[in-house]
């Protein structure tokens, strides 16, 4: 994927800039090789690491969020090597912090947003609670909850981790 993909990603982005093409172009090729990278570092052994797994993403989601004007608190906590936090899990959990900094850039109006995780328990179940927050505000509208389909995604994966998601 990154040789191939990656390197046409590359290329196209390359071309758009030389030719002078739309923002639009630019930014949505822009977005699919960073797209690219976050399935690619999911691949990575990241042997339960999820402060760095989430680490990683925020690094490649700055630009987006520091064009957006938006300040990121990193708010992580160590935690435990989660012996559950493969590659196609490491993926999951990459997908919901994903989608949760794309509503928040999409819907909040925020100024301001925090990732973190600690660990935590639920219903006697030693885990670890990882959150994206903002200062926007408030929730989606039903409306945009039925016409999107990107809560109930983020819950499928978190069902798919015997998490739980709230929003």
């Amino acid at each position: 994927m990154h040789d191939g993909i990656g390197s046409n990603l590359i290329t196209a982005l390359a071309v758009a800039r030389q030719q002078n093409q739309p923002d639009t172009t630019i930014k949505t090729l822009s977005r699919a090789l960073a797209d690219l990278k976050i399935t690619v570092d999911s691949l990575e052994p990241v042997e339960g690491d999820l402060v760095a797994l989430i680490a990683n993403l925020r690094h490649r989601m700055a630009g987006d969020l520091r064009d957006a004007g938006i300040g990121c608190k990193w708010e992580v906590q160590p935690c435990d090597p989660l012996p559950w936090l493969d590659a196609a899990n490491a993926l999951h959990v990459l997908r919901i912090f994903q989608e949760a900094i794309g509503n928040v850039l999409a819907h909040a109006g925020a100024t301001e947003i925090r990732i973190g995780c600690r660990e935590d328990q639920r219903e006697r179940i030693a885990g670890v609670a990882a959150y994206v927050a903002d200062n926007g505000h408030g929730s989606i509208d039903m409306a945009s909850r039925q016409a999107g389909k990107g809560i109930a995604s983020m819950k499928a994966r978190a069902s798919s981790l015997h998490g739980h998601l709230d929003c």
